[in-house]
Formats: structure tokens, C-alpha cells, sequence
């Protein structure tokens, strides 16, 4: 299994650049570089396999690959003087080109090359002869770097590129949801390829009809309004699910200054060329084509697959004026990720440093989605300041940022003007980025998180919305900061935004009060269902400025006091009363000055909820009323500012009223301390208490 070691080869001398290498299939052939190398001439047999490891393999002459040559984060490099030939249909982790006589992948229906990783050609053309394969499935997509100059085309003839969707069910959802994609190829393909796999409408409700689609290929495709099977596959060329009248699962966006919309009967015709495709399409993806759509809790991951010639060099997109279109849909061109933070440097003029990215693994709405807001903040008034990208709702690990999938659209808005959007080869990553987690202040804003999730099964939560507000002197109350983002809503109602002036936003800007004035603002809720929802607070930088908040239930008339170190959820339920969701919930905050201002006075009238009273207390003599929560056994604990356990006990609370002593915490001084309640569910709710 050691390419380096002598003994293991056929003559007992490691192979050098003169040699010419021949794996065959079957153990104990299996060869890992322990080292880099570089021979002259290649061949993998069927079923055998090359494992590079982190080290890269040089060749100077031909490559037949009829099995897998895997690398971590090695390459194989094609680095001759003169031509050089690809052929077999085996796979390959990554690629690399250096070689200005070419490479060409040998024709023939026996030489298909599927590259798994990195395909880079920095000098020469790859000539492909329809036989390359960018392959996407559960563990990743394959990816095209920029070429060393600005060469067009360095990958010339057909391409197959590959977007695989995974799915996401979980006990309230099934995994369908609305993706928007693109297509990074151009030719005579059409939207019945690639969405549908080159079929025509089918009966999907017949297991007949079912059986003779292909698998883990394509998707299901419903037309408009369309009143029977006959209607619908025979005449109009869609499938058929059983569901008479049913809307669309293909849309185009028309834009206008609203904002524009993905309605249902804005279906685009099938036969629709890559060339003559718009930059990006809505589609509801049910699983592939075989699985049995009529059962509405079932779905499967599925591709959808492209041939053309891909899309290379600087690509343009027009962007009409803000009076025409309040947002615009543009599609990564690229089969790689795309860095909005170049593009924006490029574009400054041409587009507000916003975008708007669905990710089809939150709830949303309706279950099947939801908008991010990625904007892009600087976040200091020192202009040497790296600019960061921030994104709402902030997801509790990794998060989209500013890098955009190949085979996505998004939404950009707007300079005034308009012009001409530049995409460039330029733009794209270099290398495989790591995900970057969100929330932390990198630079040097202060910022508060909150996400709306929704309980699944077990101790598990779902992401439906969030949203993020950004503290700095110069920031107004009113609207007229960058980074006052509006909420997206045209697929649907908008869960949750904060309430400004009129309108809903993802994110906003706001002042720091000038002294120790309360400061508020306000959480629209009205759009969300009847679940048992979850606010998951999390706070950066305000303890740094020596500031403190809390959030106010106007309903329950309380009000919990954030934790400045680490996460407060708050769980609650909407009343169903519009005029009372919209403006229920309030962050309070502002600059700690003495104890006895330290928190905003008690309601008077309170109707439930967990609290304490009276805060600020002498003594530390405070009661904690459980009044209206569920009965069920409550975990207190009383700690110190620097999380030390002082007091802890458990409390058995029954239906109705409730209240309690704090557990036995000895002789408290003045300060601050923290008092967590947990439920016998995990949820923990984080409450402030002053001691005069």
C-alpha cells in the first residue's frame, strides 16, 4: 500500500519520472503516496484505485484511468511538454493542467472522466469531446478554478455538470422545499433536461409510469392549473401527482419595483434552450422522478444534470434601475463558489452590498424554506478595517456567508442607476474555503442575534427566521442606514422581522443611547403558525460597551434580562391576534449606570410567565413566580457573574399560580447575579437579578 517503498513494486525500485506505472485491479494493489512523485506515463485498471493523500502525482506523458484516483488535498497534475491524452471512465478527485500543448480527453463512449473535486487548467485547453463529468452528490460537488490569464475558452466542448439536493425531513416536514437554481452551461439543452430529465410529462400517480423514470435524476415538474391527467401530460408536456388545479413547482421571477414575485402561472416553456435561460428559476423539488409523489410525507435527494459548454470568462448581467425592479435574480454562471465580497468590489456602483440566498434547510413559512439576508457591514469607522459579511437568521454552527454555491440563484438590489453586473473568473473562491460561524465581532461592531426556531421531535429545534441589529454611533433610529435590510417575502409570508417605520427588516442599524435613556425595539411575529416557538437570543459586544438589555413579552407583560456572555431562549406561543403578534415582543436595552437603574421597572400587571420580584431586591430576597408555565418539575440554580453555582434546587410546580423562595445562596453583596430556570423539556430561561 506504499507507493514509496521499493519492495512493494514490479521491478523493486520506486517508479521515477521515466516510468511507466500500471495499477491493476484487485487487493493487495492499492497504492498511497507517502510523498510527492512524478512519472511519465499512467494506467488504472478497472475496479483498482490511486490514493494520493495530501501529496501531489506529476505525470509528463498519458493518463488511462479506468478506476479512482482519490486524493484528501492532492492532486494529480498533467505537466507535460508535449500533447497529452486522458481516456477511460474512471473518476478522479482533483485535476490540475499545467501544460500549454493541451490535454485532450480521448472520444468514445468508454472514456467518460468524472471529476469529483478540483478541476484546475492554469495553462493549455482541455479538450474534453463531450467525455468530462463535474460530478455533485451527498459529500460534495466538483468545482472549475480560474485559469491562470484570462484565457476563453480553457475548457473547450461538452461538459456534464452536476447539482445534487439533499433533503432535510424531520417530524413537522418532509424535505421538499423550494430551491433556486441556475444553470452554469450554455447549448441547446433545454429545461425539460435539466429539470426533468429529458421526459416528457408522466402519470407520477401509476407505479408503470414511475418505474420507467430514472433515478436519483431529475425532479417532478407540475404545471399550471391544470385540470386532469390528460391536460397536464399529454397536452401540456408536465406531470401529473392527482392533484387537480394544482399551482406550479416551476416558476420564472418577473420583477417590478414591489419587489416582484414567483407566481404560479409564471411557468417558463420546457423547451426553453440553456442559451435562452433566465438567470435563475423557482422549483419545488419533491424528490426524483420514481419515488411515489402521491404520498406527500415521502421524498428521496435527486441531481439535476446539465450538458453544454460551461459558462467561461466575464459574465454580464444586466440590472435595471431601482425605479424598475426593487430586486433582481442573478445566477452563480460558475461551476464554482462564487465570492460576493469580490464581486461587490468590482460591482460597487451597480448593486447595493446585500443579497438574498434561499436555503432550502429552514423552516420559513410554510415548511419549505426561507430567505437568508446576507449583507455586507463595515464594521468600523477606521477605514483599514476588513469589511465582514453577516447573515440572518444565523444558523448554531456553520452559516452561509458571502460564498454562493455553484447551480444557485440569488437576489441582489439595486444601485439607483443600474448598469451592467460584472461576473468574473476572478470572483471565484481559490481553493476550498472553510465555513466561517457568524456572530462572533470580527469587526468590531457590536451585534445581537435573535432566531426564531420551532420544536421538533425530542430536544431538537428547527431554524425558521431570524434577524440581526448592529450598534454604533452612527447609526440612526430612522431609516436611513446601510445596513437597514428589508425582509423578503415574495414565496410566502415573512416569519419574523424587526418593525421600523413601516417596515420589516432582516437587519437594522441602531445608535447607542447617549446616557442611561431605555432604547427599544421592536419583533413582528404575526406571520408564524401555531407551533411552540423559540426565541434564541445571542448577544456580541454590548458587555464590552458596558451596556445591558432584556426582551419584553408585551403580552405577558415581562420581561427577561439577556445574557451578555451566552444565549437566552425564550419559549412562547402566538396569540393569533395580528394587532398583538406584530409588536408583542420588544429588546430593551441600554448603558448600566447605578444598581437602582440597572433594569426597567416591573410590570404591574402581570399575567404569567417566569420572573422575579421585586428586582433590584434588598438582600437579595427576591421570589420567583412560575405563574401560568406548564406544571412539571423546574431546575433553579443561582450563580454568579462568573457562572459559579451559589444556590440550586428543584422545584415541583402544578398547574396554575406559583411562588417560590430561591434556593439557600447565603449572604449575598450587591451586584449582579443570574438566575437560570430549566423545564423539564431542557429549555432554559436566563433571568437578571440585582441585589441592593
Amino acid at each position: 500500500t506504499d507507493w514509496n517503498n521499493a519492495s512493494n513494486w514490479s521491478p523493486a525500485s520506486v517508479p521515477t519520472f521515466s516510468s511507466i506505472v500500471s495499477i491493476p485491479s484487485g487487493a493487495p494493489h492499492i497504492p498511497v503516496l507517502a510523498a510527492s512523485a512524478k512519472i511519465f506515463e499512467l494506467t488504472v485498471a478497472s475496479g483498482a484505485s490511486l490514493d494520493l493523500s495530501s501529496y501531489t502525482l506529476s505525470l509528463i506523458g498519458d493518463l488511462s484511468n479506468s478506476g479512482s484516483i482519490t486524493a484528501t488535498n492532492g492532486t494529480l497534475n498533467m505537466q507535460g511538454g508535449t500533447p497529452q491524452t486522458i481516456s477511460g471512465a474512471g473518476t478522479l478527485s482533483s485535476l490540475n493542467i499545467y501544460n500549454n500543448n493541451d490535454v485532450t480527453i480521448s472520444s468514445g463512449s468508454g472514456n467518460m472522466l468524472t471529476i469529483t473535486g478540483l478541476l484546475s487548467v492554469q495553462f493549455g485547453t482541455l479538450y474534453t469531446n463531450g467525455n468530462l463529468t463535474l460530478k455533485s452528490d451527498g459529500t460534495g460537488t466538483a468545482r472549475v478554478s480560474a485559469p491562470a490569464s484570462g484565457r476563453n475558452p480553457y475548457i473547450d466542448g461538452l461538459v456534464t455538470t452536476q447539482r445534487h439536493l439533499t433533503v432535510t425531513p424531520h417530524s413537522l416536514r418532509t424535505g421538499r422545499a423550494w430551491r433556486m437554481v441556475s444553470i452554469p452551461v450554455t447549448g441547446t439543452g433545454t429545461l425539460r433536461d435539466f429539470f426533468m430529465a429529458g421526459r416528457n410529462g408522466a402519470d407520477l400517480t401509476s407505479s408503470g409510469d414511475r418505474d420507467a423514470q430514472p433515478a436519483h435524476l431529475g425532479t417532478v415538474i407540475v404545471g399550471h392549473n391544470y385540470a386532469n391527467v390528460g391536460d397536464a401530460t399529454t397536452t401540456a408536456g408536465f406531470d401529473w401527482v392527482g392533484v387537480p388545479n394544482q399551482v406550479s413547482s416551476l416558476r420564472r421571477y418577473v420583477a417590478n419595483l414591489s419587489g416582484g414575485s414567483f407566481a404560479s402561472d409564471q411557468v417558463p416553456s420546457m423547451s426553453t434552450t440553456y442559451s435562452s435561460a433566465d438567470q435563475g428559476y423557482a422549483v419545488f423539488v419533491r424528490g426524483d422522478r420514481k419515488w411515489n409523489h402521491t404520498d406527500p410525507n415521502t421524498v428521496l435527494p435527486t441531481t439535476l444534470q446539465a450538458t453544454g459548454t460551461l459558462k467561461q470568462g466575464d459574465q454580464p448581467v444586466t440590472i435595471p434601475a431601482i425605479t424598475s425592479a426593487g430586486y433582481v435574480l442573478v445566477g452563480n454562471p460558475y461551476m464554482s463558489l462564487l465570492d460576493m465580497e469580490k464581486v461587490f468590489a468590482d460591482n460597487s456602483n451597480i448593486i447595493e452590498p446585500v443579497v438574498y440566498l434561499w436555503d432550502a434547510n429552514i423552516d420559513g413559512s410554510f415548511n419549505q424554506g426561507g430567505y437568508r439576508a446576507i449583507a455586507r457591514n463595515n464594521g468600523s469607522t477606521n477605514p483599514t478595517t476588513a469589511s465582514g459579511w453577516t447573515s440572518t437568521p444565523v444558523s448554531a454552527s456553520a452559516n452561509p456567508h458571502q460564498y454562493i454555491e455553484s447551480g444557485v440563484a440569488f437576489f441582489v438590489k439595486p444601485k439607483s442607476s443600474g448598469g451592467t453586473l460584472s461576473i468574473k473568473e476572478s470572483h471565484k473562491v481559490s481553493g476550498t474555503p472553510g465555513i466561517q460561524p457568524l456572530g462572533t465581532s470580527e469587526n468590531g461592531l457590536a451585534r445581537l442575534f435573535v432566531n426564531l426556531e420551532v420544536k421538533d421531535t425530542g430536544d431538537s429545534r428547527r431554524l425558521v427566521d431570524g434577524v440581526v441589529a448592529f450598534f454604533d454611533d452612527r447609526y440612526k433610529v430612522s431609516l436611513e442606514d446601510a445596513v437597514d435590510i428589508r425582509s423578503m417575502s415574495n414565496m410566502g409570508a415573512v416569519p419574523m422581522g424587526w418593525r421600523q417605520a413601516g417596515e420589516r427588516l432582516a437587519m437594522q442599524g441602531r445608535p447607542w443611547p447617549v446616557d442611561s435613556t431605555l432604547m427599544s425595539m421592536e419583533l413582528d411575529t404575526r406571520s408564524l403558525g401555531t407551533s411552540a416557538y423559540l426565541l434564541r437570543l445571542r448577544v456580541d459586544g454590548l458587555k464590552r460597551e458596558g451596556f445591558t438589555a432584556w426582551l419584553k413579552d408585551g403580552y405577558l407583560k415581562q420581561q427577561v434580562a439577556l445574557d451578555l456572555e451566552g444565549e437566552t431562549l425564550y419559549e412562547f406561543r402566538r396569540t393569533g391576534d395580528a394587532g398583538v403578534d406584530s409588536g408583542r415582543f420588544e429588546i430593551l436595552y441600554r448603558k448600566m449606570a447605578t444598581a437602582a437603574t440597572a433594569s426597567p421597572e416591573p410590570a404591574s400587571d402581570m399575567r404569567g410567565g417566569i420572573r422575579l420580584y421585586p428586582n433590584p431586591s434588598k438582600y437579595g430576597d427576591a421570589r420567583l413566580s412560575l405563574r401560568g408555565m406548564p406544571a412539571g418539575t423546574y431546575h433553579v440554580q443561582v450563580m454568579d457573574v462568573l457562572g459559579r453555582v451559589l444556590g440550586n434546587d428543584k422545584l415541583q410546580h402544578p398547574e396554575g399560580g406559583g411562588s417560590y423562595r430561591l434556593p439557600k445562596w447565603g449572604k449575598p453583596s450587591t451586584g449582579r447575579y443570574v438566575v437560570r430556570v430549566t423545564n423539564q423539556d431542557g429549555l432554559a430561561h436566563t433571568l437578571q437579578l440585582i441585589v441592593e
